[in-house]
């Protein structure tokens, strides 16, 4: 993040020191860049609950067609995220049988399976940071101070993020721990399998990774912008940007990302063509 920071101020400094330079050429045209943060919608399934801070910023390019409308495009970095959770339900005898089948006989364990709670009850909430290179297609109305921009643009995705945990409750083992820790030297045994093959169930596991196969590479969606200008050429930017198709490879269900973002952006060429109108 703090690369890109320091890239658009050397470009603001560039642009500022060849403004005098480019006046002329750029009566039609507008240079800006842009900084700011991103609210990441953090949502449980269709529960919101609060939002973490992401970085957006970029550098744009525009043609006025008027005194009230231009189109503009933008290269630009943004962060999206979303945090999830989703429980799941197995067998503690066919996860049993799956693992020891090939060593002993388990046709007992088959024998008393219904009869007892034998539920492995995994929970597992996670987080995943995206970030995408984002090109818009925008069309601008200005009107006073005041500018609204709108249009769609597509994202490819650049780097990613996941932080998940996991927590299994397995109320069977819970019963038979007494009996387990009885064992001597065996108990050591027995609780190694146990823990290696429910990794969640004594403590909390924790896992990361900046894995991006799950996640899908190309995004399309809307974004729509209020600006208002504070300073000379110098913008208060809120804007919101929602993508059309699923984030996620696999999930079956249709799964967006939506961005808040709050920004400053200064724009290059436009003070001599305000004085021509």
């Amino acid at each position: 993040m703090s690369k890109i920071l320091l890239s658009i101020l050397i470009l603001t400094s560039t642009l500022l020191n060849a403004q005098n330079i480019t006046e002329r050429q750029l009566s039609n045209w507008g240079i800006g860049v842009r900084a700011g943060g991103s609210l990441l919608p953090d949502f449980e399934r269709e529960i919101q609950n609060n939002y973490k801070l992401g970085f957006n910023g970029g550098i744009s390019g525009s043609y006025r067609i008027n005194k009230y409308f231009l189109l503009k495009t933008e290269v630009s970095f943004a962060q999206k995220g979303k945090s999830y959770s989703k429980n799941e339900t197995q067998s503690l005898f066919t996860s049993f049988n799956q693992i020891l089948g090939a060593i002993i006989d388990t046709s007992i364990i088959g024998a008393v399976q219904g009869y007892v709670d034998d539920g492995v009850y995994s929970s597992y909430k996670g987080y995943h940071k995206l970030g995408y290179l984002e090109i818009p297609l925008l069309a601008e109305a200005s009107f006073y101070k005041f500018k609204i921009t709108a249009g769609p643009y597509v994202g490819l995705l650049v780097k990613s993020y996941t932080k998940e945990t996991l927590d299994q409750n397995i109320p069977l083992l819970d019963l038979l721990s007494p009996a387990i820790d009885s064992l001597g030297f065996a108990a050591f045994f027995v609780n190694g399998l146990i823990s290696s093959s429910f990794p969640g169930y004594r403590q909390t596991l924790v896992s990361e990774n900046t894995n991006s196969d799950k996640f899908t590479k190309l995004n399309y969606g809307y974004m729509v912008q209020l600006s208002y200008e504070i300073y000379q050429n110098t913008y208060l930017e809120a804007k919101y940007s929602r993508c059309l198709n699923n984030y996620l490879i696999s999930d079956k269900s249709s799964i967006q990302l939506s961005t808040f973002t709050l920004s400053l952006a200064y724009n290059f060429g436009l003070r001599k063509l305000k004085s021509q109108l």
